[in-house]
């Protein structure tokens, strides 16, 4: 396991404080509960890939909306057209 600069500096800090095995406890808990909170926010935010398949959904949703609605114009002139004629 490789500590970082920060990791060491509160080791050394809490070991001044707490003692050297209070110290390796604490600085343990700390880096396991960050751990486990940067992996529940890469569970929770989208990635690139999430973020493309909703982009294709939506543009498929826009243009099927496009096209029933030009059917639903082109439908109504005709009927117009008809009823007048």
């Amino acid at each position: 396991m490789i500590a970082t600069t920060r990791e060491i500096q509160l080791f050394q800090a809490l070991k001044n404080k707490l003692g050297e095995n209070e110290a390796e406890t604490m600085v343990g808990y700390l880096k396991d509960e960050m751990k486990q909170q940067l992996d529940f926010r890469k569970e929770i935010y989208a990635t690139k890939e999430d973020l493309e398949k909703l982009r294709s959904g939506i543009l498929t949703s826009v243009y099927g909306v496009g096209l029933v609605q030009l059917i639903a114009i082109i439908s109504s002139v005709l009927g117009i057209v008809f009823f007048i004629n």
